[in-house]
Formats: C-alpha cells, sequence, structure tokens
C-alpha cells in the first residue's frame, strides 16, 4: 500500500491496492525474449527448433528412457556408431477426451519442460522424419 508523502508535491501516484509482481515459467525452447524488441512483444528465434532439440538430452525409444547424454554430447562419433536419432514429431494427429486436436501430425514434441528433442528410431518406418546428421553436431553451435 502506498502513502503519499506530505513531502512529495510532484508526484500523485495514487493508491495502490496490488504491487505484486508475476513471473510465470513458460516453455522457451528456442530462446525468444518478450519485451527487449518493443513493449510486449516477442523477439526473433536465437536458434532454430533442431538446434533446441540438439542441446537436449535424446529419448531412448527401445529403454523407453530419457539418454544421459545430450545430442551435441553424443557427438559425431556417438552418431556414426549408435543408434540412428530423428528429430521427435507427432505420427499422428493427437485428439484430447473431447474430439479436439491438440497436437497436429509433424508437431514437434516436447518434454516435461516444454523444449524439442531426439528420439531413437524405431523399427517402424521412418518416412517424412528428419534424421539427426553426424555434421549438425561434429561442433557445438557455440564454437567459433
Amino acid at each position: 500500500m502506498y502513502e503519499k508523502s506530505p513531502g512529495n508535491f510532484s508526484v500523485d501516484f495514487g493508491d495502490f491496492k496490488d504491487n505484486s509482481i508475476t513471473a510465470e515459467k513458460i516453455a522457451n525452447p528456442l530462446d525468444l525474449s518478450k519485451g527487449v524488441v518493443g513493449m510486449n512483444k516477442w523477439s526473433e528465434p536465437t536458434k532454430s527448433n533442431r538446434e533446441a532439440a540438439q542441446k537436449n538430452r535424446y529419448w531412448d525409444n527401445d529403454l523407453q528412457q530419457w539418454s544421459d547424454k545430450t545430442v551435441n554430447e553424443a557427438g559425431a562419433l556417438g552418431l556414426l556408431t549408435g543408434k540412428s536419432l530423428v528429430y521427435a514429431t507427432y505420427d499422428d494427429d493427437v485428439k484430447d477426451q473431447y474430439g479436439r486436436i491438440i497436437h497436429h501430425k509433424g508437431d514437434w514434441k516436447t518434454d516435461e519442460y516444454g523444449n524439442y528433442y531426439a528420439e531413437t528410431t524405431n523399427d517402424e518406418e521412418n518416412i517424412g522424419k528428419q534424421f539427426v546428421t553426424w555434421t549438425e553436431v561434429f561442433t557445438d553451435d557455440e564454437s567459433a
């Protein structure tokens, strides 16, 4: 609650009922910023969906668990000698209990934190999937 000081005659702030600031955590896999480029406007992405997924752990479909390494940490040698990785996307439309589509076929999947990820290939056909190539992870994205 704000009370006007008797010595402050130049500015009248009125009565403040609630001066609390609300912060919320949202998924931001592309490192967007809001309010820096313009009032209440989002900036352009600083990385692509593929780059964002490379910085995240990948899902192992055979073990049904997250890998302990990110795609970048697995590196080019890991991709050449290990399991093939694809960028995780939905194979079919996903509907909620009311029949509304919540994810379209081809949309990027996100983990519990809202970050894009890659996954190991299944025994299914991978037509239409984007494979992670060794050239994408040969060097780290921040290296010169």
